[in-house]
């Protein structure tokens, strides 16, 4: 399991997309989101694996026409493997 906090530069236009907004709340891969309204969008997000990840980030990007967004990614541990 992957877990990243990304982070959306001048995101505060999407605040008033209502389909970003839904995108956002329904996706279950989105477990967090904050800053919307001051500028640069906080969402922490978990994948089964990076590439789950890259292809999430894709999507985001493609969907919203977002230039430019970073990772903190952290690598969660499988319950059951040493």
């Amino acid at each position: 399991m992957v877990e990243s906090f990304m982070s959306i530069a001048s995101a505060c236009a999407l605040a008033s997309d209502e389909s970003f907004m839904s995108f956002i709340e329904e996706d279950d891969r989105i477990t967090s989101c904050s800053g919307i309204e001051e500028g640069d969008c906080f969402l922490t997000v978990e994948c089964n694996n990076v590439a789950d990840l890259e292809d999430f980030t894709n999507e985001l990007k493609q969907k919203y026409n977002i230039l430019a967004v970073g990772h903190n990614i952290m690598l969660k541990p499988v319950a059951g493997v040493a």
